[in-house]
């Protein structure tokens, strides 16, 4: 029994040696298992700070492009503003400039309608005093006819001295109204002269040179009118024909 206990001591014994063996290894084991964890830990503490870095140097790198975009996004937006703005000036020069172009052209267009609106009215009354002077030089020489033939019928010399009175009287108050007629008809053709000179200097500033030529020619066929009136009467044809020159002269 002795002997068996020995045995089964020394078995025990040896069970004992390999199950410390056993732990001894698992330690050593687990001893390699924790410095492999803590170098892999150390190892993914070093990626995870790399990555770190990078994802900040890319957020960085991201913050910076955004903000050269949002600057370049302001100055394209800047540089819109500018131009617009710039387009709308020049728009709104544009059509001042065609406002102030067609009130000038208005103006000019209602000067030269007044001009031609004072022209005729100057012929009007031009023609309505020399229809007026036509009608009394026709009654004059109705009535000159009609003393004429009295005077032939009479006899007696009284009657032929009161017919020669009334003649001088008729030829006088015929000369007087023809001296009248004169003046008003110098004074008309002086006052239209004037327009004339006034209207042609203003064409010469403002006007082509065909509008200019235009006037010549309304002008001149207003003189060849009023010359045309004129020669009904020889009396009159030198005062005709002095206002036809100095109507060509000033043109």
């Amino acid at each position: 029994m002795l002997r068996r206990a020995q045995e089964e001591q020394r078995r025990m014994a040896e069970a004992l040696k390999e199950k410390e063996a056993d732990i001894r290894r698992a330690q050593q084991e687990r001893a390699e298992d924790e410095k492999m964890f803590r170098v892999a830990q150390a190892q993914y503490a070093e990626e995870v700070k790399e990555l770190a870095r990078k994802i900040e140097q890319q957020q960085r790198e991201a913050e910076r492009q955004r903000r050269e975009y949002e600057e370049r996004q302001r100055r394209m937006e800047e540089e819109r503003k500018r131009k617009e703005g710039e387009e709308r000036q020049r728009r709104q020069r544009e059509e001042e400039r065609k406002k102030n172009e067609d009130d000038e052209r208005e103006r000019q267009r209602a000067e030269e309608e007044r001009r031609t609106k004072e022209i005729e009215e100057k012929k009007r009354e031009i023609a309505e005093k020399q229809r007026i002077l036509e009608e009394k030089t026709r009654i004059l020489e109705e009535k000159k006819r009609i003393l004429e033939e009295q005077q032939k019928a009479k006899e007696a010399e009284e009657k032929q001295k009161q017919l020669d009175a009334k003649m001088r009287a008729l030829l006088e108050e015929q000369e007087e109204m023809k001296r009248q007629q004169r003046e008003e008809q110098e004074l008309a053709f002086r006052r239209q002269r004037m327009a004339e000179a006034q209207m042609e200097s203003q064409r010469a500033r403002k006007q082509s040179q065909k509008q200019a030529m235009g006037l010549f020619g309304v002008v001149a066929s207003a003189g060849t009118a009023a010359l045309g009136v004129l020669t009904v009467h020889p009396g009159l044809v030198s005062v005709g024909a002095a206002w036809a020159s100095n109507s060509a002269n000033n043109m």
